[in-house]
């Protein structure tokens, strides 16, 4: 007797789709992890890819208003783009961007949205995740830290948010001791173990996944042809029937693929993540509120 004669009709739909998913998943493992074999001597090397284009940089002046200058750089020179700069003015009141238009405005929004009185006392700290995700590390920490796991004076004195650009992630503290424990429960947890490529799943929301499958194959065919990309390049299936991109890639690729498929969600999840932070180092807030 099949299932569909035990489970009502919708309960057995719900199943068909659950054992499709787990089968087009268990053939994208296999895929993927055989692509990613150390390549024999008959396979091809890669070829070096063609010189970037001439990338057009400008300089803007921007006036700090709450936070120390050097804070903000702490942040910002990070996420700047290959050849630019953040440059602390004279006199301690501004900052020069030196990047293109396009990344400016995207360190300006960021500038804006934690150059506020709630963090006029606070340290940053930017670390770069090498093995897992930002969003993972930021949760995991946050979760040590309220549960009192990771011992920081004043207590819960310290929050972290994935940061909307590459695989990093903000560091906010109210003391610089705080943020030296942080920085090393970060390294610690960030350790790498075996393949540096893992199996991620993303929702695709409201994008159409036969126009994303295209796309995303376009931006897979480029990472093939790089020689720089660690253990050769990602694997990717959109799964029809959840309406999500499984892909078997690094945490940095996992970011990009984040910025295909929804360009403007980390930006949005940035600016909530800040809000719950800003209550917690604002001057309303008290030692018995917990981390976000």
């Amino acid at each position: 007797m099949s299932f569909e004669h035990v489970l009502p009709s919708k309960a057995a739909k719900a199943v068909r789709k659950l054992a499709l998913s787990i089968v087009l998943l268990h053939l994208f493992c296999a895929d993927a992890l055989a692509g990613d074999a150390e390549p024999t001597s008959d396979t091809p090397s890669a070829q070096p890819t063609a010189p970037a284009p001439h990338v057009a940089f400008s300089g803007q002046a921007v006036a700090v208003n709450h936070v120390a200058p050097a804070e903000l750089n702490k942040v910002l020179q990070p996420l700047g783009t290959s050849g630019g700069a953040v440059l602390e003015q004279p006199g301690g009141k501004s900052l020069m961007i030196v990047d293109t238009p396009e990344n400016t405005r995207r360190l300006l929004e960021i500038k804006e949205l934690i150059d506020i009185p709630a963090f006029a006392a606070t340290r940053f700290d930017s670390y770069e995740a090498k093995s897992a995700a930002a969003e993972e590390l930021s949760a995991a920490i946050n979760e040590l830290v309220r549960n009192g796991v990771i011992p920081t004076e004043p207590p819960q004195s310290v929050a972290l948010a994935p940061l909307p650009v590459g695989n990093r992630v903000l560091v906010v503290s109210k003391t610089e001791s705080a943020l030296n424990v942080v920085r090393r429960w970060l390294e610690r947890l960030d350790r790498r173990t075996g393949s540096p490529r893992r199996i991620y799943i993303y929702p695709l929301g409201t994008s159409d996944g036969a126009a994303m499958e295209k796309t995303l194959a376009a931006w897979t065919a480029a990472k093939k042809g790089n020689p720089s990309n660690p253990g050769g390049r990602p694997a990717i299936k959109v799964d029809t029937p959840t309406n999500s991109v499984i892909l078997y890639a690094t945490a940095e690729e996992f970011q990009e693929i984040k910025d295909i498929v929804n360009p403007s969600g980390r930006m949005a999840e940035f600016k909530q993540r800040l809000a719950s932070i800003e209550k917690i180092f604002g001057p309303e807030a008290n030692t018995s509120k917990s981390a976000p």
